[in-house]
C-alpha cells in the first residue's frame, strides 16, 4: 500500500470518530532506519567509531515525509491532536540509539523494544498530549 492509500484509510476513521463526536489522538511514523539498528550499532562499535555519532544516512527518509503528510492532513483537524514521534525524538534529525533503560530503542528497523517503548511514551506522547491539550482543548465538532 502506497503512504497516501494509508493516509486516506486513516482519514475515513478520524472522520468516523470526529462523526460520533469522539477526541481523536494520531501518533505519526516510529524512527525508521534502513537496517536493523543493533547491527547499525554493532558495526559501528567493531569499527571503533562511537555509535552516538552514527550517520543520519541509516535513517528512513521516507518516514520524514510520511510524518509531514500526516501532520498536514491530521494536525489541524477540530477534535483531532497529531503527535509526531519524529518531531519529538529527534531534534536536527537527530534520534537516540539507546532507551532510556540503555537498551537500543529499535529490535530491528522500526519496532521499538520495550524500553524504547517507554522512552517513547515518556518524551513524545505524554509530554506532547498534555501540551497540545492545554493548548488546543479538545472541541466537538
Amino acid at each position: 500500500h502506497s503512504t497516501d492509500e494509508m493516509v486516506r484509510g486513516l482519514m475515513k476513521t478520524v472522520s468516523m470518530l470526529r462523526r460520533n463526536h469522539l477526541p481523536v489522538l494520531v501518533v505519526g511514523p516510529s524512527i525508521e532506519y534502513d537496517d536493523r539498528l543493533p547491527l547499525i550499532i554493532a558495526r559501528y562499535r567493531m569499527s571503533g567509531e562511537n555509535p552516538q555519532k552514527l550517520p543520519q544516512r541509516f535513517l528512513r527518509d521516507e518516514s520524514w515525509a510520511l510524518d509531514g503528510q500526516m501532520r498536514n492532513t491530521f494536525g489541524f483537524l477540530p477534535g483531532v491532536i497529531y503527535v509526531s514521534i519524529l518531531q519529538s525524538m529527534c531534534p536536527g534529525h537527530r534520534c537516540p540509539l539507546y532507551a532510556q533503560d540503555g537498551e537500543p530503542m529499535e529490535f530491528d528497523t522500526h519496532h521499538l523494544t520495550a524500553g524504547g517503548s517507554t522512552t517513547v511514551a515518556q518524551k513524545a506522547l505524554i509530554s506532547n498530549v498534555l501540551d497540545l491539550v492545554r493548548e488546543r482543548p479538545l472541541k466537538k465538532k
